[in-house]
C-alpha cells in the first residue's frame, strides 16, 4: 500500500513541478498575448520599423537556449525578421547565417513540442487518477483544450520555419540541398494539411474540391475559441495558400519530385485560401495579402493583366490600399504602387514613387555594407538599406526609362544596376547595350560587345553558373557577332542595318509592350512598314501592339500569322501563343475558347519537344503557357 502511495506522492509532485515551471503554457491568455505581441512584431516589420520588430522578438527570447519562460511566438517572429533581411540582402554569407539561425529555432520547437506532449500526458495521467494539482484552476477539459491549441500553433510555428528553411536551401544552389529542400517542402506541407483538417473538420482534398463547385465556399472552424482557433486556422490557410504558390514556381527538378509523391499545384486553391486568410485580425492577415500583392506583380511579366483570372488588377489595389492603410510608413507600398501604376501606363507617376521609395531615410546614408569598421552589425532601421530592395526599385526605373523612349537614363540605370547586382550582372550590361544601340551610339555598344564576350568566357573559365537571363544575353550578343562574319560585313554596320532594334525584343519577351509610349510606338511602325520582309521579331511585336493598344484584332491576327511564316526562328511558338491570347479577348463561347486554346498550347508543347535545345520552354513559355490554360479553366476570378 505505502508503494503505491509513494508513486501517486511522486507522480503528483512530479506535475507540480512541471506545472510551476511552464504555467504561461497552460495559460490561454498568457498564449494569446504572446500571440498579440508578435503580430505587433509583423506590423512594425511591415510599418519599415526593423529596429522596433527586432527589441519586439528579442524580448521574449534569448538566443533559443529553450528556457521553459521563452515565448515560441517571438521566436519564430525573430526566425521571420532575420529572413526577411537574408531575402533583402541575397549574399551567400548572409543566407547561411540565417539558415543556421531558423535551424535553431526549429530545434527550440521541437523541443516545445515534446514537452508540451510530455506535459499533456502527465495531464491526461492525473485527471485519470483524480490528482490534478489545486494550481491548475481551470477545469480540466478546458486545460486539455488548451494544451492542445498550443500544440497545434507549435505544429503551425514549426511548419513555418520549415518552409523558410526549404526557400533559402533553395537559394544555396546545390543538389544536395535542393533534394533537402524538396523533402522539406513534403515536411510542411503535411503538417499545415493535418492542422486544416483538424481545424475546419475536413478533408483538404475535398475542401479543394469543393471550391471548383462552389467559389463562395468559406472555412467554418470545428472549434472556435476567439484567437487563439482564429490565428490557428488562418495560419494553415497562409501556409497552404503559399505553398502552392511556392510549388508553382519551382525548378522542374524539384516539381518532379514532387509531383511523383502526389502533389499537384493550384493557383486558383493559392489565391482562394489567401484570400481567406486576409479577411481576418490575424497575425497572417497583412502577410497573406503582401504574398498576393508579390504574386500579382510577378506573374504580370507572364500573362496580360485582361486575361489574369487568378488575382485582378482591382483585388491587387484593393490589398494594397488596406496594407498601405494599416502599415502607413512601409517603403515597399511605394515599390508595389509604381508597379501597379506601370500596369495602368501612368509612367510619369510610377517613375514618382519609385524614386520616393529608394530616397534614404531624413538625412540617413546608407551604408553599402551593414557593418562598422569593427565587423560589429549595423542594426537595420528601414527595407531601404538593404541592397535587394534598392535592385527592385531600380530595375523598374530602368524599364520606365526604356518604354518612354530615354535610352540615355535607361543605359545609365542598368549600369547602375549592374554595379550592385551579385547575379544576372551580365544580362543588365546587355540591356545597357541594347539601350545603346536604340540610341544610335554604335561605336561604343561595340566596345561593350565586345567586353561582354570577354567576361562571359572569363565567367564560364571560373566555373560560375550562368543564370537563364545571362543565357539569353550570351545568345543574342552571339548571333550579332555570327551575323556580321557570315555576311562579312563589320559589326557597326550590322548593328545599323541588319538586326531589328534590341530593346523591342527585350520588351516584348519581358511582357512590357503594352506600356511602350508614343514615341517608341512610332519608331516600331515606322520600321515595320519599311521593312521587307517582313522580319517575324517585328511582325510578332506589331501584332501584340495591335491587340493590345489599338485594340484592332484584325490586324493583330494578319501580323501574327506573318510571324508562323518562319518555323525555323525562336518567335514561331510565341506567335503561336499570343494568337491564343487573342481567341481569349474574344467574344465567343467559352468551351469554344478553351478548346483553340488547348489546341495552340498543345502545337507549343510539340514544337520545343521536336526543338529541345531551345531553352525558351523552361525560361518563360512553359509558365505562360500554364497560366493561360489555368487562367482559362476558370468561369471567374475567386
Amino acid at each position: 500500500m505505502f508503494r503505491h502511495i509513494s508513486k501517486l506522492t511522486a507522480s503528483k509532485l512530479k506535475f507540480s513541478s512541471v506545472n510551476d515551471r511552464d504555467t504561461a503554457y497552460t495559460n490561454p491568455r498568457m498564449i494569446e498575448s504572446w500571440i498579440k505581441e508578435t503580430q505587433i512584431g509583423f506590423d512594425a516589420l511591415l510599418n519599415d520599423q526593423f529596429i522596433l520588430a527586432e527589441d519586439i522578438f528579442l524580448d521574449k527570447q534569448d538566443q533559443f537556449d529553450c528556457k521553459t519562460s521563452k515565448s515560441p511566438f517571438h521566436a519564430f517572429g525573430y526566425a521571420f525578421l532575420t529572413y526577411t533581411k537574408a531575402m533583402l540582402a541575397l549574399e551567400r554569407k548572409e543566407i547561411e547565417k540565417t539558415a543556421e539561425c531558423i535551424s535553431k529555432v526549429e530545434g527550440f520547437l521541437k523541443q516545445k513540442l515534446n514537452k508540451n506532449k510530455t506535459r499533456n500526458s502527465m495531464i491526461k495521467i492525473a485527471m485519470n487518477k483524480g490528482n490534478l494539482p489545486t494550481s491548475c484552476s481551470m477545469p480540466s477539459d478546458i486545460t486539455e483544450l488548451v494544451q492542445d491549441r498550443l500544440r497545434h500553433h507549435l505544429e503551425l510555428l514549426q511548419a513555418n520555419v520549415v518552409l523558410m528553411s526549404a526557400t533559402l536551401q533553395f537559394l544555396l544552389n546545390k543538389w544536395t540541398d535542393t533534394i533537402k529542400a524538396g523533402y522539406d517542402l513534403y515536411r510542411s506541407f503535411r503538417i499545415y494539411e493535418h492542422l486544416f483538417e483538424s481545424m475546419v473538420g475536413v478533408k483538404l482534398s475535398e475542401y479543394e474540391t469543393s471550391i471548383s463547385l462552389n467559389q463562395q465556399k468559406v472555412a467554418t472552424f470545428r472549434h472556435s475559441d476567439g484567437l487563439l482557433s482564429d490565428t490557428l486556422c488562418y495560419g494553415a490557410f497562409f501556409g497552404i495558400g503559399l505553398f502552392h504558390l511556392f510549388f508553382s514556381l519551382l525548378p522542374t527538378k524539384v516539381a518532379k519530385i514532387l509531383n511523383n509523391l502526389g502533389f499537384q499545384p493550384s493557383r486558383t486553391i493559392a489565391v482562394h485560401l489567401l484570400n481567406q486568410s486576409c479577411k481576418n485580425e490575424t497575425m497572417y492577415a497583412s502577410l497573406s495579402s503582401l504574398v498576393l500583392l508579390t504574386f500579382y506583380t510577378n506573374v504580370s511579366a507572364y500573362i496580360q493583366p485582361q486575361i489574369n483570372r487568378f488575382f485582378s488588377f482591382q483585388d491587387a489595389t484593393c490589398a494594397l490600399e488596406f496594407l498601405k492603410h494599416k502599415h502607413p510608413n512601409g517603403r515597399i507600398w511605394q515599390l508595389i504602387e509604381g508597379q501597379l501604376k506601370t500596369q495602368t501606363n501612368c509612367l510619369d507617376q510610377s517613375l514618382m514613387l519609385f524614386n520616393q521609395a529608394k530616397r534614404p531615410v531624413g538625412d540617413q546614408v546608407i551604408p553599402s555594407l551593414m557593418y562598422d569598421q569593427e565587423t560589429t552589425p549595423i542594426r537595420s532601421q528601414s527595407v531601404i538599406e538593404f541592397n535587394q530592395f534598392r535592385v527592385f526599385v531600380i530595375y523598374e526605373i530602368g524599364w520606365v526609362h526604356i518604354y518612354t523612349g530615354d535610352y540615355a537614363k535607361a543605359t545609365e540605370t542598368f549600369f547602375w544596376l549592374e554595379s550592385m547586382c551579385n547575379w544576372s550582372r551580365l544580362f543588365y550590361h546587355y540591356i545597357s547595350t541594347c539601350c545603346m544601340i536604340a540610341d544610335g551610339l554604335y561605336d561604343k555598344a561595340i566596345l561593350e560587345i565586345k567586353q561582354i564576350r570577354e567576361l562571359f568566357q572569363q565567367k564560364r573559365k571560373t566555373s560560375s553558373r550562368l543564370s537563364s537571363h545571362e543565357h539569353y544575353a550570351e545568345s543574342k550578343v552571339q548571333s550579332w557577332l555570327d551575323v556580321s562574319e557570315s555576311q562579312a560585313i563589320s559589326l557597326r554596320e550590322t548593328l545599323e542595318h541588319h538586326i531589328i532594334n534590341p530593346v523591342w525584343e527585350l520588351v516584348y519577351l519581358w511582357n512590357g509592350t503594352r506600356h511602350l509610349q508614343h514615341k517608341v510606338l512610332v519608331d516600331i511602325k515606322r520600321r515595320f512598314q519599311t521593312c521587307h520582309p517582313k522580319d517575324p521579331v517585328l511582325c510578332l511585336v506589331m501584332g501584340v501592339i495591335y491587340r493590345d493598344i489599338h485594340q484592332d484584332i484584325e490586324l493583330a491576327m494578319e501580323c501574327l500569322n506573318l510571324a508562323l511564316l518562319v518555323e525555323a526562328h525562336w518567335t514561331f511558338p510565341y506567335a503561336m501563343y499570343e494568337i491564343a491570347v487573342t481567341y481569349c479577348t474574344q467574344q465567343q463561347k467559352r468551351s469554344d475558347i478553351q478548346i483553340i486554346v488547348s489546341d495552340w498550347i498543345q502545337c507549343i508543347e510539340r514544337h520545343y519537344q521536336q526543338h529541345s535545345q531551345d531553352t525558351e520552354w523552361e525560361a518563360r513559355m512553359q509558365i505562360k503557357c500554364q497560366l493561360l490554360l489555368e487562367s482559362y479553366c476558370l468561369e471567374k476570378s475567386i
